[in-house]
C-alpha cells in the first residue's frame, strides 16, 4: 500500500514535510508497474490537500487499478510533541453526520 498526499508535488510535498517526496513517490510507482508488482494506492484526505481531492482519485486510478482511502481521522503522532499533535487536529476534516 503506497500513501497519496496529494495530486501535485506542491501539495504533497508540504504535507509531507518532504521535498522531493511526491517525485520519488512517483518513480517508486512507476518501478512498480514495471516489475508488474501488485499495489493499493491509499488516499489520504485531509484540509491541506481536500482541494485537490478529485485529482488525487485520477491520478490513483492512473496508477494502480487498486485504490482506497485511508486514515481520514489522521492518528497522532507517537513523538508526544503537543504542538504536532495540535497541527494533526487541526488538518482532520469535519466527520459526516
Amino acid at each position: 500500500m503506497i500513501a497519496l498526499y496529494g495530486a501535485t508535488a506542491e501539495v504533497y510535498d508540504a504535507v509531507t514535510r518532504n521535498p522531493g517526496g511526491f517525485e520519488a513517490a512517483l518513480r517508486g510507482l512507476a518501478h512498480l508497474g514495471e516489475a508488474r508488482a501488485g499495489f493499493t494506492v491509499q488516499l489520504i484526505p485531509m484540509r491541506a490537500n481536500w482541494h485537490q481531492w478529485g485529482q488525487m482519485q485520477e491520478l490513483a486510478g492512473s496508477l494502480s487499478p487498486h485504490c482506497r482511502v485511508g486514515a481520514p481521522w489522521l492518528y497522532l503522532s507517537s513523538e508526544g510533541s503537543l504542538q504536532r499533535y495540535r497541527e494533526i487536529a487541526l488538518q482532520r476534516l469535519a466527520r459526516a453526520k
